[in-house]
């Protein structure tokens, strides 16, 4: 199949939105004939920001119809003409595409109104009514009804499809760490870990707070936290028994301590996707996740438990620490579970078998 694969890069393409859109790249082209589109414009870069800022402070969209028409020439002049479109995001409106997404503007007006302590740790919190309502109406004209939006996860899938007058098929996103085999022997007994540089929207101070009770019972139970910035960590929290926060950490680091810790736990506020967590199933491990957005499908597919949200912390703590102490608990059972869904695990979520799924939707719709 020809496909043009149109992508906003940056500079280093390797590490576009965390390396999703070059693996995808690198997938689709195992099987299809592929033309690289790049959409990355100085110009349009340029302007976007002063549009952007000129609706955040007087409500005025200056440079919209323009910078529509320049992606247009740009995109018109890399495309082949008999290929398929797939944009990575929603770049250009360019008629019968198929656009890949972890999450949809009119799915965050949605929590906005619906899930307002989920929003208010999402990072679109401070973005004001004005521009979000122009990134709202921008995205929901390029997107219109004669585009098919590839959706990561089910629960993005069957919001558009339920809510908005788009079209969603499920098609999920891959894994960038690497794969080891670890025996259940060689795990560590009471060891769990945290993945990500968000510490409070990952629900970090959850997890500190349950591991400090935790310990009363489990004295020689380890915490690892790799990602946030230990300077804004609070020193109380950095020298916590038991606790050991390692900073940002390389990609093959987090898969050597997916192979060695016993579970891994975050219970999220606000998550997209959450490629960590299938990471780390993947890897044989269980995780302890939230009852919101994808985790919960997560842990039916894999090993672990889902931890019920509540509207006071203290009980959310709670919560936690009883699915903590329930893994521990039961360790080898989890494990054994983990360590046997693994295979299909790694199999679902590569980037192979989503670069597959999209190419069946787009074999399927021109039937």
């Amino acid at each position: 199949m020809n496909l043009n694969y149109i992508a906003n890069w940056d500079a280093n393409r390797r590490t576009t939105w965390s390396g999703t859109t070059y693996s995808l790249l690198l997938a689709m082209e195992e099987s299809n004939h592929v033309f690289d589109v790049n959409m990355n414009d100085s110009l349009v870069q340029f302007l976007s920001k002063i549009n952007l800022k000129m609706v955040e402070h007087i409500g005025v969209d200056l440079f919209s119809r323009y910078l529509q028409k320049r992606l247009r020439k740009l995109v018109l002049n890399q495309i082949s003409n008999d290929s398929v479109n797939v944009q990575v995001h929603s770049i250009v409106n360019l008629p019968n595409s198929y656009i890949y997404e972890d999450l949809i503007w009119e799915v965050l007006a949605y929590i906005r109104n619906n899930d307002p302590s989920s929003f208010s740790i999402s990072g679109f919190q401070k973005i004001n009514d004005k521009t979000f309502k122009y990134q709202l109406t921008r995205q929901r004209e390029l997107i219109g009804n004669d585009k098919t939006i590839l959706s990561m996860s089910h629960w993005l899938t069957n919001f558009i499809n339920k809510e908005t007058s788009h079209r969603a098929v499920y098609v999920g996103g891959g894994i960038n760490t690497p794969l080891i085999k670890t025996s259940i022997k060689k795990r560590d007994n009471q060891t769990f870990l945290f993945v990500d540089r968000s510490f409070y929207r990952k629900g970090g101070d959850i997890v500190v707070s349950a591991f400090n009770r935790l310990k009363l019972k489990y004295p020689n139970a380890k915490l690892i936290i790799a990602g946030p910035d230990k300077n804004k960590i609070s020193k109380k929290t950095l020298n916590m028994n038991g606790i050991d926060f390692i900073g940002d950490v390389s990609v093959d680091k987090i898969g050597q301590l997916m192979t060695t810790a016993t579970c891994f736990v975050m219970p999220s506020r606000f998550e997209a996707y959450g490629l960590v967590f299938i990471e780390a199933m993947a890897n044989g491990m269980p995780i302890i996740a939230r009852d919101k957005y994808e985790m919960p499908y997560f842990v039916s597919e894999g090993s672990g438990l889902v931890m019920r949200t509540e509207k006071n912390e203290s009980l959310e703590i709670d919560n936690l620490l009883k699915c903590m102490t329930e893994l521990l608990e039961n360790r080898n059972q989890y494990l054994e579970k983990a360590q046997e869904v693994a295979p299909n695990i790694a199999k679902e979520y590569s980037w192979a078998a989503v670069a597959n799924r999209i190419t069946n939707v787009i074999e399927d719709d021109k039937l």
